[in-house]
């Protein structure tokens, strides 16, 4: 954006006025009559622009300050869905960034401003910030009354961020952490121990005893002997003849 400035015809009287002062937003300086790149905010940057739902922008407007419906489009095209009362628009589409009421100000030398179209609070906001008096006619009482606590709202951010040389206030921003509840302090996360793991029982699998073997019992000298009942039954006679014969 490129505004041209050429406020030889006015009727001002400041000693400021003359005296050639660098621009707020570019690299040139008030001696040119031309102001010097301005990039204009996208609309989705809610920091940047104004944006109320549909309905509150309705409240804004007026009756008598809505658009007026226009006729039948003489060009087939794909129509877009209506929106919702509750989507979040820009406030004013074709408005001029904070940055050009910000430049013309300053070049100007403003000591008042009277508003006619105070929009989104640009030249209000200025005129906070430099303590001179504004006055500005809004279109509803709810434009006013949400203009501002807009400018209230934009006040307070700029008397705690140090970076605004014109609002930040140190007193404020100390007392506004003191009043702050201390957020506790996060615990480091801790891994949940482990259970022990319990070794299973041990199955045992009881085996059949092995049936009496019907092999013969080799004797000592390795020829082939009786079986087993039948050696036990020699060993039981054995014993009983001793026995008798004692």
């Amino acid at each position: 954006m490129k505004v041209r400035t050429d406020p030889s015809n006015l009727p001002l009287k400041s000693s400021n006025f003359n005296k050639v002062q660098p621009r707020l937003y570019s690299e040139s300086n008030t001696r040119g009559n031309a102001i010097a790149w301005l990039a204009k905010p996208q609309w989705s940057d809610t920091a940047a622009v104004w944006s109320l739902s549909i309905a509150q922008k309705r409240a804004v407007f007026g009756q008598s300050n809505m658009p007026l419906p226009g006729g039948q489009c003489p060009v087939e095209h794909e129509k877009e869905p209506k929106g919702k009362d509750s989507d979040i628009v820009a406030a004013f589409w074709h408005e001029s960034p904070a940055a050009l009421a910000a430049e013309v100000a300053h070049y100007l030398c403003a000591k008042s401003i009277v508003d006619l179209t105070p929009g989104s609070g640009h030249w209000a906001l200025w005129a906070v910030k430099k303590r001179i008096p504004y006055t500005g006619i809004t279109m509803t009482e709810v434009h006013r009354d949400l203009l501002m606590k807009r400018l209230v709202t934009k006040t307070i951010e700029g008397m705690i961020d140090p970076n605004d040389e014109d609002l930040y206030d140190a007193a404020y921003t100390s007392l506004v952490e003191k009043k702050q509840p201390a957020q506790p302090e996060t615990a480091a996360p801790t891994t949940p121990a482990t259970k022990p793991k319990t070794p299973k029982p041990k199955t045992t699998t009881k085996h059949p005893k092995p049936a009496a073997s019907a092999d013969k019992e080799q004797g000592p000298d390795g020829a082939g002997g009786t079986t087993r009942e039948d050696l036990m039954k020699k060993i039981i006679e054995a014993s009983a003849k001793q026995d008798n014969a004692a």
